[in-house]
This record gives C-alpha cells, structure tokens and sequence, in this order.
C-alpha cells in the first residue's frame, strides 16, 4: 500500500431482500474484477459496524490506486462495467455513492 495515492470509496446499503445474493455477487464476482485491473494495488471489503440495519446493512469497497489518472480510467470506464449487472438485477434495492480519497500517511 506504500505507493498508493488515492482510494476509491464505494458505499452500499443494500436492502435485506437481496443481501445474500449481493454479497455473493460482489465477493465472487466484483472484487476479483477488480484486482485484474492494471490500474488497481489493492482492493478491500468491509461492513460498516454501528449503524441501524433496519433497512439493510452498508458495505465500503475501497480500491487503492496510485494516480488521479488510474482512478480517472478506473471510474470512467471499469466500474460502471462492473455496476450494470448489479442495476440490471437490483435497481432500486441498493444505493451507492463514490467517494474519492488523497492518502496522506499511511501509518506504516
């Protein structure tokens, strides 16, 4: 992680109707994408703790890159690739929102 510069932030709340499947789906499919991509370090999934999950619990898919201009292509063209399966499936029971990161220490 040394050299990354930037995180890209996906953030999913998805509904409980479809958790399983979704989770499945971005464990099997998404994250190994993902890692394939030349202008990805690494890529990680966690489950936001602490928050009501009366309507379903949030998910982060952070990917590291090491320039604005990978995570540029990446955003343009890799994750909506990715995204359309999920809308095609799930529209309307999940939301997700990017968020886009600069990484100052990394503490190591």
């Amino acid at each position: 992680m040394e050299n990354t510069l930037f995180i890209s932030n996906e953030t999913f709340k998805v509904d409980w109707s479809i958790h399983a499947e979704w989770l499945e789906w971005i464990l099997r499919t998404v994250v190994p994408a993902m890692r394939k991509s030349p202008d990805t370090q690494w890529v990680r999934l966690a489950k936001l703790m602490d928050l009501d999950e009366d309507d379903g619990p949030t998910y982060a898919l952070q990917t590291g890159l090491a320039t604005k201009a990978d995570y540029d292509r990446f955003a343009a063209v890799e994750l909506p690739l990715l995204m359309q399966e999920a809308y095609a499936r799930w529209e309307g029971r999940f939301v997700e929102f990017r968020t886009l990161m600069a990484l100052l220490d990394d503490g190591l």
